[in-house]
């Protein structure tokens, strides 16, 4: 598994994995992206970190074979990921942003956005590489919303 980590400082509701050049529409959140806490699109995921407030949180990304839900879980999801290498993947939020150096192969990844909380608030990215295009969805039922197996919907809506 390779793991990455960085202190990200989180604002505007957003907090993001990127491998797309930036373009303004993947960041215009419409109602049912904020009912949902997600604004996905291929290549480029917004995820709402839950906090109203700016402010600084761990962001772990993994690479791995296997996700698991933790005990300390707060939010859960699973969306298709389609990963450019001639693209940067990047961890970033509405202010800061930070290049990931991981050595992927393009296609297609499983990936999971977990919120979870120890001593405190942090994200967790897991990408998985898969061959088949899974249904973005909640993976448990959560205090924001969150529904187990409720379909979660790409674009700006």
């Amino acid at each position: 598994m390779k793991k990455y980590e960085v202190d990200l400082l989180i604002s505007h509701h957003q907090v993001r994995l990127e491998n797309r050049n930036y373009d303004d529409s993947y960041c215009q959140w419409g109602d049912i992206n904020i009912q949902q806490g997600a604004l996905l699109f291929e290549g480029f995921v917004s995820f709402d970190p839950i906090p109203d407030e700016t402010f600084g949180a761990k962001v772990i990304l993994s690479i791995s074979d296997k996700h698991v839900i933790k005990d300390d879980v707060h939010r859960s999801i699973v969306i298709p990921f389609l990963y450019n290498k001639e693209y940067p993947l990047k961890i970033s939020s509405a202010l800061e942003s930070h290049n990931i150096s991981f050595e992927l192969d393009d296609g297609l990844y499983q990936l999971y956005f977990d919120i979870l909380e120890k001593d405190e608030v942090y994200y967790q990215f897991t990408l998985i590489k898969s061959n088949d295009k899974v249904m973005a969805k909640y993976l448990i039922n959560d205090d924001f919303g969150g529904v187990a197996g409720k379909e979660i919907h790409f674009g700006s809506l």
